[in-house]
């Protein structure tokens, strides 16, 4: 791999990424691969919440080609992943309105990305996103954002579930936007800390996650079925704003 890669290659050199804290998103273990250092990879995967996938080998060697990869790759991070209750204790503390947004299933780094663009403008805090099952969010996505993403916090959280009960404890109303339900958006109380709910355009909010939310609401549409998620944050926040002010 060049210099400029994602990706860190070797048993040892990943070993020692780990050790040494770098950032990494994830961490792609062969099938195959056995031993007492993949041992310790995933071993220290597993304490310290960094996602790893074991796939086949030819995974490994379509992505890496000649090189010798050992049967193991880390791809690292290109932003700063920041804890949720750090970022909730740093917005309290300044007596600011908490205003979170929490991404459900939304897997296309370029949404991503422009939802980070709409929320940095906007005011948003933090934009928290799962561990697994959310894209890596490397140079496509910053590109999308116009650098949005290097100045707004990202949390990645081990189960968004938990994130949304925490956001609660913490006295942060947690509401979905859903096509389905009576409640208009320009009807969502202004004055009240807020984290936002929104779901993949295809399926939604998953069931789990909407077993926590307190209350859904919905945006006005007319001729379509629905809005691309990164358009209907956009539309979402907006009215907020209005709300707030």
């Amino acid at each position: 791999m060049t210099s400029k890669s994602p990706y860190i290659i070797g048993r040892q050199p990943v070993l020692e990424a780990i050790e040494s804290d770098k950032k990494i998103d994830k961490i792609l273990i062969s099938k195959y691969a056995k031993g007492e250092i993949i041992d310790k990879i995933k071993q220290l995967c597993r304490q310290i919440d960094i996602h790893f996938q074991v796939v086949p080998e030819d995974k490994l060697q379509r992505e890496f080609r000649n090189l010798n990869h050992q049967g193991v790759a880390a791809l690292t991070s290109a932003i700063e992943y920041f804890e949720l209750q750090d970022v909730i204790n740093a917005v309290l503390d300044k007596g600011e309105l908490p205003l979170f947004i929490v991404l459900d299933g939304v897997t296309d780094v370029r949404n991503i990305g422009a939802i980070a663009r709409t929320a940095y403008g906007l005011g948003v805090h933090a934009i928290v996103i799962p561990q697994r099952g959310a894209a890596p969010l490397q140079a496509d996505a910053i590109k999308s954002s116009a650098g949005a993403l290097l100045n707004l916090p990202i949390c990645r959280v081990p189960n968004l579930v938990a994130a949304v009960k925490d956001l609660k404890l913490n006295g942060i109303e947690v509401v979905g936007i859903h096509a389905h339900t009576d409640d208009n958006i320009s009807e969502i109380k202004g004055d009240m800390p807020l984290a936002l709910v929104m779901g993949a355009e295809d399926v939604g909010i998953s069931p789990l996650v909407q077993k926590e939310i307190t209350s859904f609401y919905k945006i006005p549409i007319q001729n379509i079925d629905s809005y691309n998620v990164s358009v209907a944050t956009a539309l979402t926040l907006y009215q907020v704003v209005l709300n707030r002010s």
